[in-house]
Formats: C-alpha cells, structure tokens, sequence
C-alpha cells in the first residue's frame, strides 16, 4: 500500500483560518446589534426616549462602526 501524503500550504490555511476569523467576529458584531436594536425599540416603545435609549444608540453607532472595520478587512483579505 502506498502512502498518502498531504500537502498543507501554511498560507492558504492561514488565509482561511483569518477569514473565519473574520466572519465570526463579524456575525458576533451583527448579533449585538440586533439585540441592542430590540432592547431600544423596547425600552422606547414602553417609555419614550432617555438617557438609556440614547446610550444605546451610541453602543449601536460603536458597533457599526466596528462593523464596517471588520467587513473592510474581509474585503482588503479578498483582494490578496
């Protein structure tokens, strides 16, 4: 019986094991969120605006903004 060999290439694996880097952290970022987007649609249809609201929205506005860095990097990877 022969020997079957693999062969790895250590850039390609490192490539991919970046990418699922990549789509986890962004999946995570998305959930976040739409959990905070609920709370704030929540806590604004109950109560009406407040300083909670608005501090959420800031956390939104954050997460966004962490979003679109994530999904530039993906992008940046797919170019190489």
């Amino acid at each position: 019986m022969g020997h079957l060999q693999t062969l790895i290439d250590p850039n390609s694996t490192s490539q991919l094991l970046n990418d699922l880097g990549l789509a986890i952290d962004e999946t995570k970022i998305v959930k976040a969120i739409n959990s905070l987007s609920k709370q704030l649609n929540n806590i604004e249809a109950s109560s009406g605006k407040s300083t909670r609201t608005q501090y959420l929205n800031s956390e939104i506005e954050s997460l966004k903004l962490q979003l679109n860095s994530v999904r530039d990097q993906a992008n940046l990877q797919m170019q190489y």
